[in-house]
C-alpha cells in the first residue's frame, strides 16, 4: 500500500485576474506540481492537452485515458478544453488521488473551476488588455434580474488574439504562434423556492490559430557527437539557444492535395479547416439543481459537451517543391515535386449525469451519498498528401469509455480540531476502442 498525501492550491477569481491567468497553461505556471504539456508530433498548438500532476504522466494520449481530469462546478470536461477562465469565482487544484469522489482520469489529481453564480443587480463589466505582438484580450458581460429574486442571467464574451511571438526565418512577413479565440456564454439562476437552486450554464467558443511556433535542433546543436559519423547523435549537456534559423514552415497549400484530403475520409464537413494552422468549434451546457429538504440537500447534475478540432500543415522546415517528385507520372496524377499536406481531424465528445445526498454539515456525524453516470468519446484520424498522393496516415480511431459508479463518504467529528473521516466508490467501466479502414488511394 502506497500512502499519498493530497494538497489543494485555491486560486479566487480575483488572484486569478491579477496573475493574468486567462486559461489552464497560465494556471499551471502558478501551481507547483501541476504541469501542462500541448507537444505532440512536431507540433506545438491548442490542439492536444494533457495534464501532469507529480510527475505522473499516462502512456497515452487519448482523452478517455487520462490520470488528471478537469471539472468545471464538478462536471467533467472531455479533453481538457474550456474556453477560458473569465466568470470564475474560484479554482481548485487537488493534487493526490481524487478516484473516491470524482472518478476516473483522477488518480494523480483533479482541477474543478467553479463559475461566478449571476447577480440580481444589474450591472456588467467590460476589460480590455494589449500587449506585444499585437495581442489583444477583450471581455465585456452583463447581469441582472429577470425576475426579482427568482430569476437571474448573465451573458458574457470574449475576444483574444495575438500574432504570434516569433518570426518565421524564411516568410519575414509570417509569424509563427498565431492564436484567435471568440466565445460567448450564458449563465442562468432560478431560485423558484427558497428550498430550491437551478444553475444553467452554457458556452460556444471558436479557436482558429496559424502554424504553431516550432523551431529545430540539428547537429550543430548536438554536443556528444558534434563530429558527425554516429547513427544517432544525442544532446549530453545542457540545450543551447533555440536555433532560429530553422523556425519555419511551408507557407503554400497546394490546391491539388487540399482538394484530395477534402474528398477523403473526414470527421468534420468539408472546408471545416481552410487554413495552415488549427480550428476548433467547441460548446458545452451544464444543468445543476440543488433542493433542501429539511436539513439534507439533494443535489443533481447533467452536462453535455463537444469539441471538434483539426490541424493542417504542410512539412516544418524548408520548402521542398523545387526537388522534383520521381514517383510522379501524368498517368498517377501526383504532383511533379515534393510537396506535403497532413490535415488531422479530432472530437472528444461526453455527457454526465450524477445525483448526491448530503446529510446536515453542523452534526458531528455527516455523509454524503452519490450514484453518477459517464460517457466518454475521442474520435480521430489524420490523413495526407504527399509523394505518393493521398493516403489515410493513421486510420479512424473511435475509443469510448462508459462509466457507472456509486460513492460516499462518513465522517465523524471527535472534537473540534479533530474529525475521522472514509471515502469509497463501487465502479464499473466499460471501456472500447474500435479501428476503421486502413484504404488508401
Amino acid at each position: 500500500m502506497t500512502d499519498v498525501p493530497v494538497a489543494i492550491t485555491a486560486l479566487t477569481g480575483d488572484a486569478l485576474n491579477k496573475r493574468g491567468i486567462t486559461d489552464v497553461q497560465d494556471l499551471a505556471a502558478f501551481t507547483p506540481g501541476f504541469r501542462f504539456q500541448n507537444q505532440s508530433v512536431g507540433r506545438n498548438d491548442r490542439g492536444y492537452k494533457q495534464y501532469n500532476m507529480r510527475g505522473m504522466v499516462p502512456n497515452n494520449a487519448s482523452s478517455v485515458r487520462q490520470n488528471v481530469t478537469i471539472f468545471v462546478d464538478g462536471a467533467p470536461v472531455s479533453g481538457g478544453n474550456i474556453a477560458g477562465v473569465t466568470d470564475v469565482e474560484r479554482v481548485e487544484v487537488v493534487k493526490g488521488p481524487q478516484s473516491a469522489f470524482f472518478g476516473r482520469g483522477t488518480f494523480a489529481g483533479a482541477v474543478n473551476f467553479i463559475t461566478r453564480e449571476p447577480g440580481f443587480d444589474w450591472g456588467g463589466t467590460v476589460s480590455a488588455q494589449y500587449e506585444r505582438f499585437n495581442s489583444y484580450d477583450l471581455n465585456a458581460s452583463v447581469e441582472g434580474g429577470i425576475i426579482a429574486d427568482k430569476l437571474a442571467f448573465r451573458l458574457s464574451g470574449r475576444a483574444y488574439h495575438t500574432d504570434g511571438q516569433y518570426k518565421d526565418s524564411v516568410y519575414s512577413d509570417t509569424r509563427l504562434g498565431r492564436r484567435n479565440t471568440k466565445s460567448i456564454s450564458l449563465s442562468l439562476l432560478a431560485q423558484p423556492t427558497e428550498n430550491l437552486k437551478i444553475r444553467f450554464f452554457g458556452v460556444y467558443w471558436n479557436d482558429s490559430d496559424g502554424l504553431p511556433a516550432n523551431a529545430r535542433y540539428g547537429q550543430d546543436q548536438y554536443d556528444c557527437n558534434a563530429a558527425g559519423g554516429a547513427t544517432n547523435n544525442y544532446i549530453c549537456g545542457e540545450l543551447g539557444s533555440v536555433p532560429m534559423g530553422s523556425a519555419t514552415w511551408a507557407q503554400y497549400i497546394e490546391p491539388t492535395a487540399y482538394t484530395a484530403l477534402q474528398n477523403g475520409t473526414l470527421l468534420h464537413k468539408k472546408g471545416f479547416l481552410d487554413h495552415l494552422g488549427l480550428e476548433r468549434d467547441a460548446r458545452q451546457f451544464r444543468l445543476s439543481a440543488d433542493w433542501n429538504l429539511g436539513d439534507f440537500t439533494v443535489s443533481a447534475l447533467g452536462s453535455y459537451g463537444l469539441n471538434k478540432w483539426g490541424f493542417l500543415q504542410t512539412q516544418f522546415g524548408a520548402d521542398l517543391r523545387g526537388i522534383p517528385n520521381v514517383a510522379a507520372t501524368a498517368a498517377n496524377g501526383r504532383l511533379g515535386y515534393v510537396y506535403s499536406l497532413t490535415e488531422g481531424n479530432t472530437r472528444d465528445e461526453d455527457k454526465y449525469v450524477e445525483l448526491r445526498v448530503q446529510s446536515p454539515q453542523d452534526k458531528p456525524l455527516k455523509f454524503l451519498l452519490g450514484v453518477n453516470y459517464q460517457n466518454l468519446e475521442y474520435d480521430n484520424l489524420t490523413t495526407s498528401y504527399g509523394t505518393t498522393g493521398y493516403v489515410l496516415a493513421t486510420p479512424r480511431g473511435l475509443s469510448e469509455a462508459n462509466t457507472y459508479s456509486a460513492f460516499g463518504s462518513l465522517t465523524y467529528d471527535i472534537m473540534d480540531n479533530l474529525s475521522i473521516s472514509a471515502e469509497g466508490r463501487y465502479q464499473i467501466d466499460k471501456q472500447s476502442q474500435t479501428t476503421f479502414s486502413t484504404t488508401t488511394s
